[in-house]
């Protein structure tokens, strides 16, 4: 709607336009009657002017609950008496009231007045108010919408074309705003493409709704976390130097950082009673200091890290014991970041909610998906074809297709799930013993369907360096548990020997049914389980959720590299052990 058309200049100041015949040309019948209408009209505008003194002095004097919808606007005219069928004057109040957003806006109360006569102004003036109206409504918008006061604060990266931009903070405000929904947020994305920008705004924005929140930063060094803060920091500072140049008081005009403490680490606003930043870097100490919201900004910069298992341990076990107590009731975790490894701060806080079933929110986003760049602004195909021939393809993928560097090298694919147990055609079992003090024994029950060609259905996975006391009596509890059939041991190192006690066992427990067996393994483990990587991939077929099952079992068996240094191997000879039985009896092809 045009709101500065169909107004015109009258005596007693604004009025609709319209046929204006003098009454004393009418008829005497109809100039009774536009009289009466006349005083009932002269009533109403009385009216109207009161409402419009009483929502001006609402308006500077106390605090308007600000309304993102004119509807709410309307039904709380409704409230002081207004019908919301009236379009003209009532409409621009409304208007006026929802820029309000704050006691003290001379120029909204002053377009409620202006509007319903009580201040004379020309048209134009009266077009200038609506225009100064409109951008205190873009800052109040700007105060209620994250996506907004990106757009606010820089209109050249937060455009309507950087879609995923857009998600990205619906998706943050959503997460900040649901106080009991997911407590982490990740997102993944390119280099370049945002992210810190966004984490830094969202600080920003979310100190501006409320004073009291307590936010921690974490980035990948001291140098980092020291230039995140002060971004935070001098973005609430940030003094007005060109009237057209949105600031971070335009939206919220009563937080400042407090003088004297606003150091580059840590700093607090003008009125709070604590401190509310303080950014860290991994390794360093966060003593007394709870945080609402946890922003993490990059962790890792390069492959050397990522490559590194103990510093990817150590950022973890820094992050779990020293950081993730440290958040307040109602407390989030935001993580921006590219993904290096499988096992970066970002897989192990996925792998942590999944284990402990807690719901976390996740984006991730290629820098080019086959058909379209995600922001063309910001890299061009040719710009991302230039830095593949630059990076090797590895750290190229990780830093602009999400694809942790460690997933290329591994020896499996994805496995194939099942939700439904088949009938089979027999049950079965083959363990392994430890037999070092670092092995694991792995005793995995499965069921098989079909004969040539069979698929083998993994039904439990028993994995553990627990002592033999306690594997003992797992074991045959899991035997009689799946009605196991058959039982194959591994005879190098005492084999024969645990044989007769389990078998003994199974016995002393009512176990019938099972036959027990025993072989001697001589070829090369390693040269093994490379050459029926393939055949285990393509017919050993996982429970759904074994990740969550068998946690460890599913980490040494997804993890294991093809190329490299695999510190535990005993969950994977136990599978090619499988396949490797099975084709002994003709089941299986292509070993």
């Amino acid at each position: 709607m045009d709101w500065d058309k169909g107004w015109t200049k009258g005596r007693g100041g604004l009025g609709v336009n319209g046929n204006l015949i003098p009454i004393t040309s009418r008829p005497k019948e109809e100039a009774r009657a536009i009289s009466a209408k006349g005083g009932i009209a002269s009533g109403i505008a009385k009216r109207e002017r009161k409402v419009a003194q009483e929502v001006a002095k609402m308006i500077l004097e106390s605090d308007i609950p600000v309304t993102k919808e004119t509807e709410n606007a309307r039904k709380h005219l409704e409230g002081m008496g207004l019908e919301a069928s009236d379009c003209n004057m009532k409409a621009m109040m409304i208007l006026g009231q929802t820029m309000s957003g704050a006691k003290g806006n001379h120029q909204a109360a002053q377009l409620v007045l202006t509007l319903a006569g009580e201040i004379k102004r020309d048209e134009d003036d009266i077009t200038l108010a609506i225009k100064e109206a409109l951008v205190n409504r873009e800052y109040i918008e700007a105060s209620l919408d994250f996506w907004k006061f990106c757009k606010l604060k820089v209109p050249k990266i937060y455009t309507d074309e950087a879609v995923y931009l857009k998600v990205m903070c619906r998706k943050l405000q959503n997460f900040i705003d649901d106080i009991d929904g997911e407590q982490v947020a990740i997102f993944n994305l390119p280099p370049g493409h945002g992210k810190t920008l966004t984490a830094r705004l969202l600080g920003e924005w979310v100190l501006g709704r409320d004073k009291s929140k307590k936010i921690m930063s974490i980035a990948y060094n001291h140098d980092f976390a020291t230039d995140f803060s002060k971004a935070v920091r001098d973005g609430i500072n940030e003094e007005k130097l060109e009237e057209s140049v949105p600031v971070f008081r335009d939206v919220f005009y009563d937080v400042q950082v407090e003088k004297g403490a606003g150091l580059a680490r840590k700093w607090k606003l003008v009125g709070s009673p604590e401190y509310n930043f303080l950014a860290v870097s991994p390794g360093s100490a966060a003593t007394g200091y709870r945080a609402h919201l946890v922003l993490i900004d990059d962790v890792i910069k390069g492959s050397y890290e990522a490559n590194h298992r103990k510093h990817l341990d150590d950022l973890w076990n820094w992050f779990s014991n020293t950081l993730y107590s440290r958040r307040e009731k109602g407390r989030k975790i935001a993580m921006f970041s590219t993904r290096w490894a499988t096992k970066d701060l970002c897989g192990r806080l996925i792998e942590n909610c999944v284990a402990n079933d807690r719901a976390y929110m996740l984006m991730s986003r290629k820098a080019f998906d086959g058909e379209r760049m995600l922001n063309s602004a910001l890299l061009t195909r040719a710009e991302y074809d230039d830095v593949l021939t630059v990076l090797g393809e590895d750290i190229f993928h990780a830093n602009y297709n999400q694809k942790p560097i460690d997933l290329k090298g591994r020896l499996y694919g994805e496995f194939v799930t099942y939700t439904e147990i088949p009938r089979f055609d027999r049950v079965e079992a083959y363990c392994d013993t430890a037999d070092e003090g670092n092995d694991f024994l792995c005793c995995v029950i499965f069921g098989v369907v079909g004969g040539n060609d069979p698929d083998v259905y993994v039904l439990d996975a028993y994995y553990t360096q627990e002592s033999m006391e306690v594997t003992e009596k797992e074991i045959i509890k899991r035997l009689i548990e799946f009605d196991v059939e058959k039982m194959t041991l591994e005879s190098n190192f005492g084999g024969k020997g645990w044989k007769k006690v389990i078998e003994g066992l199974y016995v002393k427990a009512g176990g019938r049914g099972c036959t027990f067996h025993t072989f001697t393994q001589t070829r090369n483990k390693e040269a093994r389980i490379l050459a029926a990587a393939s055949t285990v991939n393509r017919k050993i077929i996982m429970p759904d959720l074994w990740n969550k099952r068998f946690p460890l079992f599913y980490q040494h068996v997804t993890e294991y590299q093809r190329l490299g240094a695999n510190q535990v191997d005993d969950a994977l000879d136990v599978l090619t052990l499988i396949v490797e039985r099975g084709q002994k009896k003709k089941g299986f092809v292509g070993i």
